[in-house]
């Protein structure tokens, strides 16, 4: 019984190790695929090369992970100090990057001195290539303005 067990996972094994070997790279199986229809690699570098001129800063934050992923940090200003950013799902339509963001009000009453509201757009891991961002910002159901961003991603 235990020599067929050895000769039936030897033999396994043999299988296993032969269809490996036989793998030259040039298959559609390996890893990435050249030709036609094959997606640009991921990029390990975000340039902002157009921001909406009423915003004075656009940071660009890098996160350590495999591969590489992206965020937008901006200030936007607000009529009253208390506001909060609410992000709706990133959705993403061929090289355009969409995300609702909503400025909530704050709770009760509040002086009338205009602030800025920190925001963060976590883009995730991009393709290399150019990007664009649309951000429709909204104060209760009315949409105020909408944020265009044109990134440049790099490998």
């Amino acid at each position: 019984m235990n020599s067929i067990l050895l000769s039936l996972c030897s033999s396994l094994c043999a299988g296993l190790l032969l269809l490996s070997c036989s793998s030259n790279g040039d298959s559609p199986e390996a890893g990435d695929r050249k030709g036609e229809g094959a997606e640009p690699p991921f990029a390990t570098s975000l340039l902002l090369k157009k921001k909406p001129e009423s915003l004075s800063q656009v940071d660009i934050e890098i996160m350590e992970s495999a591969p590489l992923q992206f965020a937008l940090n901006f200030g936007l200003q607000a009529p009253t100090p208390g506001y909060s950013p609410k992000l709706g799902t990133l959705e993403t339509k061929g090289n355009t990057l969409r995300l609702r963001l909503d400025l909530v009000p704050p709770d009760g009453p509040s002086l009338t001195v205009l602030d800025q509201v920190q925001v963060r757009i976590p883009l995730g891991s991009l393709r290399a290539g150019s990007w664009f961002l649309e951000v429709p910002v909204y104060k209760g159901n009315k949409r105020t303005t909408t944020l265009h961003f044109t990134l440049e991603a790099k490998q």
